[in-house]
């Protein structure tokens, strides 16, 4: 698999900033969905951003990005004609298909708790009091029924101008097509968590403990829709979406829906995969498309699966960067893919699947590198299309993995072991350094010099390639990372934005701090001066005075930054994290973007 930027990337990488590598990643939950038939699907996640796809799967286009408006929830009537809410309860309105919004003027103290279209594409929205509201084509905002003061949870538009409205407390207000009253039911006997109009016109309620209860007479009698005994009862279900059949999609526990009828034939259990969690789904060409947390992205075809199919890309977190002469980079995600670059990451190309289980990576080329799980070192000498154990030890738990050369290598972990080969891994020196806390990192400072950090704020030095070791910092706080530029300058990062740095080898320390109460996870410096921090969920930092002050670089997610790698010459750097957060370009170049920050 190849993945392509295209030309906007490229120039956005020459001219400076951070720009993802692959679009199709997103690494932040997946909040709403609104589908128009034929024409195309937006996406919006919780970061703010605004993604479009024209065939409702693939080829996702980020529209937009609005991290100050806080959208919760997007609805379009076309492809120009869209609506927002926001967590305030504000009105956006767009009439460019999601580039831009413009706040839609409302009454002092209304807020909104939801968002439906009616079939004449204006907007019907839910107080938060209650109350439910209009917005016509023209922006005008108007009340369509009068508020009952009693709090508002959800909103459903179905066929033919029906409408529903649900409180938080379990009552019900439904208006068939045209009607200008209500008709009343409390249907819910627990707290309210989700409402439906099925495409049949039944009605769907539920509540938190694992009631669902479903109407096909307008709300006149209901019957219940027990769901399956365990994991289901102990929580909120909501109905995400209804097929053309009537059929309802029931999200629920990670890893699993429900999809059923409200009939005799009870819920089918459906897959979802691992760690997905559905918010909602929008109906496209006879299937639903389902968006949740961890970017995931769904389709159920509705005949008879037993899954729900994956849609886009998803890798795991990232956990290792290695970037090498010429703009040739590797990297490594949690669920084993290996993926290759020789254009300074712009395209990446997947290698097979690692061993089980790495946490660590370093390559010393194209084809030679070595991959480090908790008790063992693999080699690969193909770029990673196969690898060969260099030793294992199962009563060690290993860390950190530092590679002078394919000869030199140094494993780190718990209790203040370290393992020391001189030869490839062909043999290994068991030693311990002058500690019994666990080690986390180590980093060559040049062919003899070796530094390992740990617990404690630990920090020790070796001038003979490992052999024997001296403490050189202790304190509080773990220590994360390390890097050196030669045997006199570096740098130690750890918990809580703390940074140790040195000009005379480990001599004295120079304490400062990155404004974060997050560790500081990964740290790279391309020279004296210029420098990356990886600050966790408050994302990446910069310094530009080696490190006495920093600067936060905003990205337009919440997924925690946790990997920096750079090359030099020309400068670029890999930007990633959790949930296959990857960035690429030059952060050093020019302000840091602060229109996009949180």
């Amino acid at each position: 698999m190849t993945i392509f930027l295209g030309a906007w990337v490229l120039g956005a990488v020459l001219v400076g900033g951070l720009v993802p590598v692959d679009p199709q990643v997103i690494p932040d939950d997946l909040i709403s969905i609104s589908c128009v038939a034929s024409r195309g699907c937006w996406l919006l996640d919780s970061a703010g951003t605004l993604w479009f796809s024209p065939d409702g799967v693939a080829g996702l286009q980020p529209r937009g990005r609005f991290p100050d408006h806080g959208l919760t929830r997007v609805r379009f009537s076309g492809l120009l004609e869209g609506w927002a809410i926001d967590r305030p309860g504000r009105l956006w309105r767009s009439r460019d298909g999601g580039r831009t919004w413009q706040s839609v003027g409302l009454p002092a103290g209304l807020a909104f708790a939801d968002l439906a279209l009616a079939p004449d594409g204006e907007a019907r929205l839910l107080a938060a009091d209650g109350g439910v509201w209009r917005a016509d084509r023209t922006g005008a905002v108007s009340l369509l029924f009068a508020t009952e003061g009693r709090p508002g949870l959800a909103l459903a538009a179905g066929p033919g101008g029906a409408l529903a409205a649900l409180g938080a407390q379990g009552e019900l207000r439904l208006w068939p097509g045209g009607a200008a009253e209500p008709s009343r039911s409390l249907p819910l006997g627990g707290q309210a968590a989700g409402l439906l109009l099925g495409a049949d016109g039944a009605v769907w309620v539920s509540a938190c403990r694992g009631e669902v209860r479903m109407s096909r007479d307008q709300g006149r009698t209901w019957q219940d829709a027990p769901v399956p005994a365990g994991p289901w009862q102990a929580i909120c279900p909501r109905p995400a979406g209804a097929l053309p059949d009537g059929r309802v999609l029931l999200a629920g526990p990670v890893g699993e829906a429900l999809v059923g009828s409200g009939g005799e034939g009870g819920w089918t259990r459906v897959q979802t995969g691992p760690q997905r969690t559905w918010r909602e789904a929008a109906l496209w060409s006879g299937a639903l498309l389902l968006v949740g947390d961890g970017g995931g992205r769904g389709r159920f075809p509705g005949r008879a699966p037993t899954a729900i199919d994956a849609l886009g890309p998803c890798p795991g977190s990232l956990l290792a960067l290695s970037c090498l002469a010429g703009g040739r980079a590797y990297r490594l995600h949690a669920d084993g893919g290996l993926y290759f670059s020789k254009d300074h990451g712009l395209t990446w190309e997947a290698r097979r699947s690692v061993p089980a289980a790495l946490t660590d990576l370093v390559f010393f080329d194209e084809r030679n590198g070595l991959g480090l799980d908790a008790h063992a070192l693999y080699a690969t000498a193909d770029g990673g299309e196969s690898w060969t154990q260099l030793g294992r030890w199962p009563e060690r738990s290993l860390a950190g993995l530092a590679a002078r050369d394919r000869k030199r290598i140094l494993l780190v972990g718990e209790g203040g072991g370290a393992l020391r080969s001189e030869d490839g891994g062909k043999s290994w020196s068991q030693d311990r350094l002058p500690t019994d806390r666990g080690l986390t990192a180590a980093t060559w400072a040049d062919a003899r010099t070796v530094y390992a950090v740990g617990e404690k704020r630990l920090a020790f030095r070796s001038p003979d390639g490992g052999r024997t070791w001296t403490g050189v910092s202790s304190g509080k706080g773990a220590l994360r990372a390390a890097q050196f530029l030669d045997a006199r300058q570096g740098w130690l990062a750890g918990e809580e934005g703390m940074l140790l740095a040195t000009r005379d080898g480990g001599a004295t320390w120079a304490f400062s701090q990155v404004k974060t109460t997050e560790a500081l996870r990964d740290l790279v410096f391309v020279d004296r001066l210029r420098g990356l921090a990886a600050a966790g969920r408050d994302g990446l930092h910069r310094s530009a005075d080696g490190g006495e002050s920093w600067q936060a670089w905003p990205l337009p997610t919440r997924a925690a930054v946790t990997r920096v790698a750079c090359w030099q010459k020309p400068r670029r750097c890999l930007v990633g994290g959790e949930q296959g957060l990857l960035w690429v370009g030059d952060p050093f170049r020019g302000p840091p973007p602060a229109a996009l920050a949180r």
